[in-house]
């Protein structure tokens, strides 16, 4: 009996060993699945433009199309790639914030993401709420949030009709943004998962879009992303900002 107390405190260490050794796993492994999702996620914002360019350098070869329009809608492509790389290189550091107004930002990412709809999509997106709202932030990176989040509510919808609604507006709690969509919903199981690095419901989801944002609204800009609803034909997300 004697020996109890001792072997107590000898299963208690090897207790917070193992926990220790667990949540070590745990970090590794998440990082482990940003570094992939990165990879890809690089990977897959290239590849539109990169093979866009490809297109057009072909056609020029072939002079089948008006030289004027293919160098504009490669300088587009440029721009794109050059976007890309400056999203990447402020995703990893505390990038200078400056004043921004957000139904520009919303308008320029709507016109981006109706552009790429297909044509026989019935999906429609419209903004509600105060025009004249500014913030301190960054450009290009609250740009690829908002955008991460329309593409999951066109994914959502898939390709029947549907309505992508943002409302903004200013609130006693801050600046609010909501985002919503008519899709199928996200099980209640899942609202906090959905912003993990490596959680996906699509097969070949990467699980990197929704944990993007989150570090982009939370960490970088100081406010906060959650799911406010979420059932088949209504899912809002809503962003907040001191």
């Amino acid at each position: 009996l004697r020996w109890m107390p001792y072997l107590e405190v000898g299963f208690g260490i090897v207790f917070i060993v193992i926990i220790l050794w667990g949540m070590q796993l745990i970090r590794r492994s998440e990082k482990n699945l940003i570094y992939a999702g990165m990879a890809r996620e690089t990977a897959h914002q290239l590849g539109t433009p990169v093979s866009s360019l490809m297109g057009w350098v072909k056609l020029l070869r072939e002079e089948k199309e008006d030289q004027t329009t293919l160098l504009n809608s490669m300088d587009q492509d440029i721009l794109r790639l050059s976007e890309i790389s400056e999203r990447f290189s402020k995703i990893g550091s505390q990038p200078k914030l400056k004043e921004i107004v957000v139904s520009e930002l919303i308008s320029e990412v709507t016109d981006y993401m109706k552009n790429r709809l297909p044509n026989q999509s019935g999906v429609e997106i419209n903004f509600t709420g105060n025009s004249n709202i500014n913030i301190q932030g960054d450009w290009v990176l609250l740009r690829w949030a908002v955008e991460n989040l329309m593409k999951n509510a066109i994914d959502a919808m898939g390709t029947k009709n549907g309505v992508i609604s943002i409302d903004l507006r200013k609130t006693e709690a801050g600046i609010q943004l909501d985002v919503s969509d008519t899709g199928k919903g996200i099980p209640r199981v899942d609202w906090k998962n959905i912003f993990r690095p490596g959680h996906s419901s699509k097969p070949r989801g990467w699980g990197l879009g929704l944990s993007l944002t989150q570090r982009i609204i939370e960490e970088i800009h100081g406010g906060s992303v959650k799911v406010l609803q979420s059932k088949p034909g209504k899912t809002i997300f809503r962003l907040y900002f001191p």
